[in-house]
């Protein structure tokens, strides 16, 4: 297995959004991707544009107190996030595995709090902001990907 790393810079909040968009529409059923970066860097955003590009058109929320939202579009993505959670208790942990077994995506912020949470093949994001709202996008995902069609950036 091979990792791919690719570096993208996006300017603005609408072409982070339309990354997300882009993504979403090349993912393959029970793609994860887990989101990294500090507060602010845009890690919902991207779930925005990543539920876009399911066809979901409904308004997308960060789940940081209710811990999971789902999103219906073309198949549920699940949207968690970390940000509050030190632990998960081996029920709980169990049952988010198989979620992201069945039909359907998974996001999830602050994946990086439990990295052994997501499976190998898991997409990651990692957001850096920089200044004016840039933001500096890291890609990683392994090769051959079973995650992820064929998918253009530009």
């Amino acid at each position: 297995m091979r990792l791919l790393t690719l570096d993208a810079v996006s300017d603005s909040e609408s072409q982070t959004l339309r990354f997300g968009e882009r993504l979403g529409a090349a993912l393959r059923s029970r793609a994860v991707i887990g989101l990294t970066g500090p507060l602010g860097a845009g890690k919902t955003r991207i779930v925005q544009g990543l539920a876009r590009g399911i066809g979901y058109a409904g308004r997308v929320r960060s789940p940081s107190f209710t811990l999971l939202n789902v999103y219906r579009g073309k198949a549920p993505l699940r949207h968690l996030d970390l940000y509050r959670i030190d632990a998960l208790d081996d029920g709980t942990a169990g049952e988010w595995e198989e979620a992201m077994e069945e039909e359907g995506f998974t996001a999830i912020e602050w994946a990086d709090r439990m990295p052994d949470l997501l499976p190998a093949e898991a997409i990651w994001l990692d957001l850096q902001p920089e200044s004016s709202g840039r933001r500096r996008i890291r890609l990683r995902l392994a090769l051959p990907s079973p995650m992820l069609d064929v998918w253009r950036v530009g």
